[in-house]
């Protein structure tokens, strides 16, 4: 029981930190201390957690979807390439996104294009450092890609 009460704990503080969302403000839950990171009249969303990072998507000043991330205090914005990013994935350094419904980008400390501009790419997700997701380069069916941090791979060809 002491531990459901410890994983309720963080996954609240968790929340509490995604909900409350700028750069000076803290609040004190129980025995968590939750910074609000963003702070600004824009909607901010899809937030992911790895460790002491935060990435999320956010509206930049351009109106687009941008993918930020808050990292030793710091939020840094990741993207401003025009396109609609969204569903930000993170494990440990490799962070990946959506952009525009049909591309795969990833930062590592650069941000790259995993997949060609055409094709549709979707549902990314990251784990251990690497990151999968759905695609297909033409026609209607579906495959599985992998990236390990250096090569995309395509895992099924059906």
């Amino acid at each position: 029981m002491e531990r459901m009460q410890s994983i309720y704990r963080c996954l609240g503080a968790t929340l509490m930190m995604v909900l409350l969302a700028g750069s000076t403000s803290a609040y004190v839950v129980g025995d968590w201390t939750v910074v609000q990171l963003t702070d600004n009249d824009t909607n901010d969303s899809y937030p992911r957690v790895s460790g002491d990072t935060v990435v999320w998507s956010g509206m930049g000043t351009t109106g687009n979807w941008e993918i930020f991330m808050w990292r030793d205090g710091v939020t840094s914005q990741l993207t401003d390439n025009g396109l609609s990013n969204v569903q930000p994935r993170i494990s440990g350094d490799l962070v990946v996104w959506m952009a525009n419904l049909n591309q795969i980008f990833s930062f590592d400390g650069t941000v790259q294009p995993l997949t060609p501009s055409y094709g549709t790419h979707q549902f990314p997700d990251a784990a251990l450092g690497t990151a999968a997701w759905i695609g297909r380069q033409s026609g209607s069916i579906n495959d599985i890609y992998y990236f390990d941090g250096i090569d995309v791979t395509q895992l099924t060809d059906t």
